[in-house]
């Protein structure tokens, strides 16, 4: 039974990982890349940051995409445990 929650989160897990690996790249490459100018205010950072280089929209992106993708793999077999125990209930049960 806990075998096939293991085949079907297979592969959101393994997107996840490639999504931190990505996340994990994208973030060392903003820190070598994007410099700040010193006289800029904290409020006007970001901004530049979206202006002058591609790679900090991405990370974001990216971010977002790896908190969207692990709610639903928790959600996915939240569902599945649930559904199994449920299972187990009726059975023990009935």
């Amino acid at each position: 039974m806990w075998q096939r929650m293991g085949r079907r989160c297979r592969p959101p897990i393994l997107l996840i990982l490639a999504l931190l690996l990505g996340q994990f790249a994208l973030g060392m490459v903003a820190n070598l890349d994007v410099a700040f100018p010193s006289p800029l205010p904290p409020s006007e950072s970001l901004p530049w940051a979206f202006a002058h280089s591609l790679v900090v929209p991405l990370h974001i992106l990216l971010g977002v995409l790896l908190l969207l993708a692990s709610l639903a793999t928790s959600e996915l077999a939240g569902a599945y445990a649930l559904n199994a125990t449920f299972e187990q209930g009726l059975r023990t049960a009935g």
